[in-house]
């Protein structure tokens, strides 16, 4: 049997959530989108890969421009989301961040946003759009909320932070 044409896969893009311990347990972080189609939904740090950059770096970096939350551990949560990019016939592959904050930690949003809220991972699986993002907040409280993480999935020697 043949096969046809290949569909590309790239990853140009990142996802980073925050987690802290509030009052009630693990909380991530929201961020309610300001502009464009998704505008008013609620998500979890994402964006591009700039050049030169590491996937790592780009998480850290997101991170610090969006929240401006300086995270007191960083890990690769060993897991990716994928999806089907319509508009560009390809496979998007984007891999997923966790940055641990101290209970405290001030959130300064960025104009992408216009709100943010710390939640626990079942309210923030009501509210983000995505299955990946759903299926993310899963593999954050397996990997870190309900046990302690590996430490080969911290990554701050590869983004110049703590």
């Amino acid at each position: 049997m043949t096969f046809g044409t290949e569909i590309p896969t790239r990853c140009r893009a990142v996802a980073c959530i925050a987690l802290r311990r509030g009052a009630e347990g693990a909380e991530v972080l929201l961020l309610k989108r300001a502009d464009g189609p998704m505008a008013g939904v609620w998500t979890q740090v994402t964006g591009g890969i700039e050049p030169g950059e590491t996937a790592a770096q780009a998480a850290a970096r997101e991170l610090a421009e969006e929240t401006g939350l300086v995270p007191e551990a960083f890990y690769s949560a060993g897991w990716v989301d994928h999806f089907y990019n319509p508009a560009d016939d390809c496979i998007e592959v984007v891999p997923l961040f966790l940055a641990k904050v101290t209970p405290g930690a001030k959130v300064i949003l960025d104009g992408e946003h216009t709100d943010w809220e710390w939640v626990s991972i079942e309210a923030a699986q009501a509210r983000v759009p995505h299955h990946g993002h759903r299926v993310a907040l899963d593999a954050v409280r397996h990997t870190f909320v309900e046990r302690e993480p590996p430490e080969w999935l911290r990554v701050e020697r590869y983004t110049g932070g703590p």
